[in-house]
């Protein structure tokens, strides 16, 4: 598996998200973790917080709504408390959408 990625202090990008399917975010998420063992954003998040996010942005880039802006996901750390909830509760209701 190809998986296109850049890291910086607080940001993981993972480029073209929205080709990859719920089902394969374990194994995107596992060569994230052994590309960046150091990164802060790892380090901080849980992996059901990444997964909740990319679930949002995947689901907007199928909708087509943002799509510039959807089709990569930038994993962040710290986020704010908005982002927080709203990823938590948006991610929670996008697996139910996404296949």
């Amino acid at each position: 598996m190809v998986v296109i990625s850049s890291c910086s202090t607080f940001n993981v990008t993972l480029y073209g998200s929205h080709e990859y399917s719920k089902r394969a975010f374990d194994d995107v998420l596992d060569i994230l973790y052994m590309r960046y063992p150091m990164s802060f954003v790892l380090q901080t998040r849980d992996r059901v917080s990444l997964k909740r996010e990319w679930a949002v942005h995947n689901l907007l880039y199928n909708l087509g709504l943002w799509r510039a802006r959807t089709r990569n996901v930038d994993f962040n750390s710290p986020l704010s408390f908005c982002a927080r909830v709203g990823y938590d509760l948006f991610g929670r209701l996008s697996m139910l959408f996404i296949k």
